[in-house]
């Protein structure tokens, strides 16, 4: 501060010593003034002082500063975990798989829009456990009829994926059996598909069933024992012959021929496509004509396709007439059968065939033979082979496949057997599951079991069996609807009165899924059981119980009778014999229970046998039991189920032992000429009294033309004779076969014989006619 006050004195004075200098030059005043004007070079020096402020040079740039030492090698990332994985919803799963094809099968399928079930705590379970339904209609534009499984509920939780798609895939990309068996089993509150065909232990039967472990990778065999053999060969399609299944399932077709990641045992997504739910096979339809009909025809169902894929058969088929369905179809093995197809005629040896199997070296070839007369793979292999082209169809074999005699005897059976067969319908969509548990996977191996299903298919198979029958062509539901609606039935749904007709098969009477004791393969010669409350109706409103049938209570429903007492059957206006009447509706069961059945008329005052209880036990002891209807009839082979043939007069059953021929008053014969006798009886007082009051001069032929009738054509004239005529069609008529000659079908001879008895002989009182010999019993 000092410093600067002393330069402004010292430039103040030399400024003022200057003005004094020019002042002393000039003699006049005027100079002075011209002092003043040095006063204004003060901006100047001013100029000089911005000069001054002038900007030094910039220095240098320091030197960079040494590199900050690295952290510690990982250390973060050894801290970082990947969360359990959330539920992302449908909505997440279908921003990037909404487009595939195999969501838009998922969203068409019985778990997504075609599901039925409608929200509620059972349903949550398992038709909507991830409240999928909620997200539907925003991830796909549709609005779902009921209840979603959804991806996640199969694929596992997605949140993972969702949001690092590249590097973390869901927890089951392709899920196993047992993710399936969350919700197809038979535990606890998930057990409740009592409706379903083969009852709700689904997962339970597959898990100890020869599918799950069925396991056999490589060459020909993983066409029919691995996943991904079987999703190629079924892709292939159903090969006619071995020798066109060789050429299909080659190394160069299909991958799992050699990939051993392929070589896991048959599963459920195996034979079901896991997004839509169906078959992955689908109907086989052909244009068939019959007479002027021509019509497009189911001739192999996709069920059918499916199971022969492996369990193969060559078939030939034509039209042969008309049902509810349209144009019916008969099957017939090929020619690929026969001794000219099999036998080598030079030698007289059978042809063998040989494929070559796969090695890691492609360089080395080692191959097999194939069993001789084999038309499929594993026919008539050592053993008795599957029992399948033997037993199923009609047709021409070679005799080496009904019967296998040393596996190097290829000289044995080389005549050709003509078969009967059980007349599969190939074309039913439950061709193969009429008698058989796919998902237990069982072949009806019980003790007999093969010669039952043979002789089954050449004796009543053919008429419980016969898809071809003239009832298949009226829909005659409920007794010629033995399948899926059947079943649903006796397991407690409703059975519908009309509609498409299934044949009777093995799957109506037997429950082949019922597991005996837990942990077990299913029993399939257990017989279907109705619910313990359940009531069986005879036409005319009289209830049996489950208890009272007892184990005949699967043959009720169709053997019970469709005659009955109609409202006002003693009225004298009721002139006619009842409306239906011919052999077809034998009522088996309304004489089994005499008077409690209320199927018969009976006369005021009377007393009448009830249900009629065998005095000696199964076992030939005294002691009153229940039989059952198989006591006495053989149901698998015989084709008129004639019960004294079957087993009164055969040694190898007990009720021989008292009803054997020659046996007195107890041989079958001398039982039904008993009761056949008050039939005639009853008969010929009918036709003589009708004669006498009307005159016509009818003969026995005559009479039995009015009850073969219905409706008006069933008119006798007189009320008395229609009831009297109604209990001799009831008890002769529809009792034998040809009608009223023989006693057989309705069995009142041996049913109950009392009971017929009685009422023959009341009705022959009635009309005065003649009772020399008779008795009341």
């Amino acid at each position: 501060m000092k410093r600067r006050f002393w330069l402004r004195a010292l430039y103040v004075g030399l400024l003022v010593a200057a003005l004094a200098l020019a002042g002393c030059s000039g003699d006049d005043g005027d100079n002075g003034k011209n002092g003043i004007d040095g006063i204004d070079g003060l901006d100047g020096a001013t100029g000089a002082t911005g000069a001054t402020g002038a900007t030094g040079a910039t220095g240098a740039t320091g030197a960079t500063g040494a590199t900050g030492a690295t952290g510690p090698a990982g250390a973060d990332g050894a801290d970082f975990e990947l969360a359990p994985p959330e539920m992302a919803g449908l909505l997440a799963c279908s921003t990037c798989h909404g487009t595939s094809t195999a969501v838009a099968g998922f969203v068409e399928s019985k778990h997504a829009m075609n599901s039925s079930h409608s929200i509620n705590a059972c349903a949550t379970v398992c038709h909507n456990p991830s409240g999928a339904m909620y997200d539907f209609a925003a991830a796909f534009g549709e609005s779902p009829t009921g209840t979603v499984v959804g991806c996640e509920d199969c694929h596992g939780a997605g949140s993972n994926h969702v949001d690092l798609p590249f590097t973390e895939s869901v927890a089951n990309t392709a899920p196993t059996p047992d993710v399936c068996g969350q919700c197809h089993n038979g535990e606890g509150e998930l057990a409740h598909l009592a409706h379903h065909p083969f009852n709700e232990l689904i997962y339970d039967r597959f898990e100890l069933s020869k599918h799950a472990e069925s396991e056999h990778g490589g060459g020909l065999c993983s066409a029919c024992h691995s996943h991904g053999g079987g999703i190629a060969n079924i892709e292939l399609g159903r090969q006619a012959t071995l020798a066109d299944f060789l050429a299909a399932y080659t190394p160069d077709s299909v991958d799992a021929w050699t990939n051993e990641e392929a070589w896991g045992s048959i599963q459920c997504a195996t034979c079901h496509d896991p997004h839509t739910t169906e078959l992955r096979t689908e109907d086989t339809v052909e244009t068939l004509t019959y007479g002027e009909d021509t019509e497009e025809t189911v001739v192999y169902s996709a069920e059918f396709n499916l199971c022969t894929t492996c369990h193969q058969v060559a078939l030939e088929y034509e039209a042969v007439g008309h049902g509810d369905a349209g144009i019916l179809v008969d099957y017939y093995l090929t020619e690929s059968y026969s001794r000219a197809s099999m036998v080598d005629e030079a030698t007289n040896t059978f042809i063998i065939y040989e494929y070559d199997l796969p090695q890691e070296d492609p360089a080395e070839t080692r191959t097999r033979e194939l069993w001789p007369t084999q038309v499929f793979y594993h026919d008539n292999t050592p053993g008795g082979g599957r029992n399948f082209v033997d037993t199923h169809f009609a047709g021409t074999i070679v005799g080496r496949i009904a019967a296998v005699d040393e596996e190097t005897d290829v000289t044995a059976g080389v005549n050709d057997v003509e078969l009967v067969g059980y007349k599969v319908n190939a074309s039913n969509p439950n061709a193969c599951t009429v008698c058989h548990d796919p998902h237990s996977a069982n072949k009806v191996q019980v003790e007999g079991g093969v010669a039952q299903a043979q002789s089954f298919a050449e004796g009543v198979g053919m008429f419980h069996n016969n898809y071809l029958g003239s009832a298949q062509g009226h829909g005659c539901v409920p007794c010629h609807n033995g399948g899926e609606s059947f079943v649903s039935w006796v397991e407690g749904g409703s059975m519908p009165s009309s509609g498409s007709t299934d044949v009777i098969a093995c799957r109506t009477c037997h429950a082949l899924s019922a597991v005996p004791v837990a942990g077990e393969l299913a029993d399939p010669t257990m017989v279907r059981e109705f619910a313990a409350g359940h009531d069986f109706a005879f036409n005319n409103g009289a209830v049996a119980s489950v208890a009272d049938l007892g184990v005949n209570q699967i043959c009720f429903e169709c053997h019970k009778g469709r005659s009955g007492v109609k409202a006002g059957a003693f009225d004298p206006a009721t002139t006619r014999v009842y409306d239906v009447s011919y052999l077809h509706y034998a009522p088996s069961m309304a004489i089994l229970f005499g008077d409690e059945s209320g199927m018969v008329p009976t006369y005021e005052g009377k007393t009448y046998a009830g249900k009629f209880v065998h005095p000696f036990t199964a076992d030939g002891f005294p002691g009153a039991t229940e039989f059952g209807c198989v006591d006495c009839h053989n149901v698998h082979d015989t084709d008129d189920n004639n019960a004294m043939e079957n087993k009164m007069y055969n040694e190898e059953y007990v009720c021989s032992a008292c009803h054997y021929e020659g046996a007195g008053g107890l041989d079958a014969e001398t039982l039904k000429e008993r009761t056949v006798d008050y039939g005639v009886r009853l008969r010929d007082t009918i036709i003589a009294e009708y004669n006498v009051r009307f005159d016509p001069d009818i003969d026995v032929d005559g009479f039995h033309d009015i009850m073969a009738a219905r409706n008006a054509g069933s008119e006798i004239g007189a009320n008395d004779l229609a009831v009297a005529a109604n209990i001799y069609k009831i008890f002769n008529y529809e009792d034998g076969s040809p009608h009223g000659t023989e006693h057989g079908h309705g069995g009142s001879w041996a049913h109950n014989s009392k009971f017929a008895r009685q009422l023959q002989y009341d009705a022959i009182e009635d009309l005065e006619g003649d009772l020399t010999g008779l008795t009341r019993p």
